[in-house]
């Protein structure tokens, strides 16, 4: 066990879940707040409904939506020999369990190259893409990698370079294409996937597939862009700084055991990939070996939500997104061979905010396959009760405590292949600080941390 003092733990802080293939790769929208959802099984995934609001995240739903469905996937090998081809190995509309008040219609593809497509026929335009490759993947000497490559590819394609006109069509570029059509777009990089997604009006929806395609395809990756993009990078970076949450993730990835995959700088800023490059490192070069090693159909799940028939939807995936690599299906694996942080550590880490918060942190084997039985979920439900008897009543009558929570958080440091972390958070008094310290003594093997 190890404990964190000082700062708000993030856990419960996501609401929405694309659930991109027959294996699971959760995605979420940095800024929303709910129930955590639970993970998937290999032949299996869930489709979840997609609000107005949030219909970019094509397959999304809080964790307790009435209108859940699941999907059971086909584990008929594909072939993966031969040039990249827009086959369709496996077609189905009938392998979705629908609530009765879902009025959509699904289809679930895969093409020979490896790609898994879930179509949904509905008024809304969206589309999003799951590629499973994350931070955990960053090469060491160049931190923050995963996340800069997801910058680089929205900075243009063979296809589709700059914003100036070319065969006749104006502004074509994805993210001015989707602006002038009422459309946004947004991507995120977490531990061992990215999540690239949009939506548009539904008449432009082809158009917009079609220069999102090319982030899979042909990148450009120019070196004045490149330039730009740490900028942005590290613009991102200086914003979460006053963050509570994200500093105490930042000192989780600090105290992880040395040459852990959770021992990175995730985010990467200015300074990270600019000493890379300061020390030789071609930045260029690692981005492009990293996006060829690991943007391939056979670690691609993408769904795509429109108001066409599926037979339509389906043509534009296979004429669109055909050409993207052919790869196998194997996740990457991460070896570890010891735990991930020392048990019996105390860190104290000054707060942004006015607040008092003591977390307390297990770590739990990989529960992927337990999404049926949530055990994490019983014991957050045993120690996060506040009732007569529970562990908040205690801490409150003492007057130690305000509130508390436990559970598994959602973010991929918490849930990934490699470990779960249970984490319980309590707010403590004035007091409860004081009582906090005062039976730890202040030991002289505690650390204090001010980022």
């Amino acid at each position: 066990m190890s404990l964190y003092f000082g700062v708000p733990h993030p856990w419960l802080q996501k609401e929405k879940c694309a659930l991109l293939g027959s294996f699971l790769f959760p995605c979420f929208p940095p800024e929303s707040k709910a129930a955590p959802q639970q993970h998937l099984g290999s032949s299996e995934f869930r489709v979840l409904r997609v609000s107005k609001e949030d219909k970019s995240f094509a397959a999304s739903a809080t964790a307790h939506s009435p209108s859940l469905s699941l999907l059971y996937s086909t584990n008929k090998p594909m072939g993966m020999k031969g040039a990249p081809t827009a086959a369709v190995t496996f077609s189905s509309d009938d392998v979705v369990l629908k609530s009765p008040n879902d009025r959509r219609l699904y289809r679930l593809i895969h093409l020979q190259n490896g790609l898994r497509a879930l179509l949904v026929h509905d008024p809304e335009a969206a589309a999003a893409m799951c590629v499973g490759i994350g931070s955990f993947s960053d090469p060491y000497e160049a931190q923050g990698l995963a996340h800069f490559l997801e910058h680089m590819l929205f900075m243009g394609s063979d296809e589709f370079p700059d914003e100036n006109e070319k065969n006749g069509l104006q502004e074509i570029k994805p993210e001015r294409y989707l602006s002038k059509h009422g459309g946004s777009s947004n991507a995120y990089t977490e531990t061992e996937y990215t999540c690239y997604h949009f939506e548009v009006k539904r008449e432009f929806l082809k158009g917009a597939l079609r220069r999102f395609s090319q982030f899979f395809i042909s990148p450009l990756v120019k070196m004045e862009a490149m330039e730009r993009e740490v900028l942005a990078v590290d613009s991102e970076f200086n914003q979460v700084l006053q963050s509570d949450a994200c500093r105490l993730q930042q000192l989780q990835c600090h105290t992880a055991a040395p040459n852990h995959p959770l021992n990175r700088f995730f985010w990467g800023n200015k300074k990270s990939l600019v000493d890379a490059m300061e020390k030789g490192i071609n930045l260029r070069e690692q981005i492009f070996r990293l996006y060829k090693d690991y943007y391939h159909g056979g670690l691609m799940k993408l769904v795509v939500i429109g108001g066409e028939s599926l037979d339509v939807l389906e043509s534009w995936v296979v004429e669109l997104f055909g050409s993207v690599k052919k790869g196998p299906q194997v996740n990457p694996e991460f070896k570890v061979e010891s735990p991930i942080w020392k048990s019996g550590k105390i860190y104290r880490l000054e707060a942004v905010k006015d607040v008092h918060i003591l977390d307390l942190s297990w770590t739990l084997p990989c529960l992927h396959q337990e999404y049926l039985k949530k055990p994490e979920d019983y014991l957050a439900h045993l120690l996060g009760h506040e009732g007569r008897g529970s562990l908040l009543s205690f801490l409150k009558a003492r007057g130690w405590a305000t509130s508390l929570s436990a559970g598994v958080g959602d973010e991929g440091i918490y849930r990934s292949s490699i470990a779960y972390v249970f984490v319980m958070s309590i707010h403590l008094t004035d007091s409860g600080v004081e009582k906090v310290f005062r039976d730890k003594g202040e030991k002289k093997n505690n650390k204090g941390f001010k980022l």
